[in-house]
C-alpha cells in the first residue's frame, strides 16, 4: 500500500500490536517497578501502546540524542533532565526501532557513567536489519 505522502507499509497494525504485546509480556515478567525512558521523537508513540500493556508499577521520563538514521557516528547532544530520580532503580531505555545501534550505544553509557541505576534494559519494537 502506497500514498502519495506515505511510503510502502512494512508492518502492518497487527504486526505492530503484536509486537507491543510481547515486549510488555517481557518486560512484565521481569520488572515490579521501572522508570521508563523514552527516546524522542522515535519512541513516543511505541511508549504509548506499551505502557497500556505493562502490569507494572512506572514512572516516565525522556532523553534526545538527535541524529540521522543509520549514522553510526552520531555526536549530537544527549539532552536528559533526569526529572525522576533513577538512582538505584531499574530503567528501561524505549525506542521503536534500533538502526545502527549507535545512538542507543550512546545513550546506554551516558546512563551507566552518569546514574546509579539498579539495572539498564532496552525495549524495542524492532532492529533494523544492516
Amino acid at each position: 500500500m502506497k500514498s502519495q505522502h506515505i511510503g510502502a507499509v512494512v508492518l502492518s497494525e497487527q504486526q505492530i500490536q503484536d509486537g507491543v504485546e510481547i515486549v510488555a509480556e517481557k518486560l512484565s515478567n521481569k520488572f515490579v517497578d521501572a522508570v521508563l525512558i523514552t527516546v524522542v521523537p522515535g519512541g513516543i508513540l511505541f511508549t504509548a501502546d506499551l505502557v497500556r500493556k505493562l502490569k507494572f508499577d512506572i514512572k516516565m521520563d525522556y532523553i534526545s540524542c538527535p541524529h540521522t538514521p543509520g549514522d553510526s557516528n552520531n555526536q549530537s547532544p544527549i539532552v536528559f533532565h533526569e526529572n525522576i530520580s533513577l538512582l538505584g532503580k531499574d530503567v528501561i531505555l524505549i525506542d521503536d526501532a534500533i538502526e545502527s545501534g549507535g545512538t542507543m550505544n550512546r545513550l546506554v553509557a551516558h546512563i551507566q557513567e552518569h546514574y546509579e541505576v539498579k539495572s539498564l534494559s532496552i525495549a524495542t519494537l524492532f532492529v533494523k536489519p544492516s
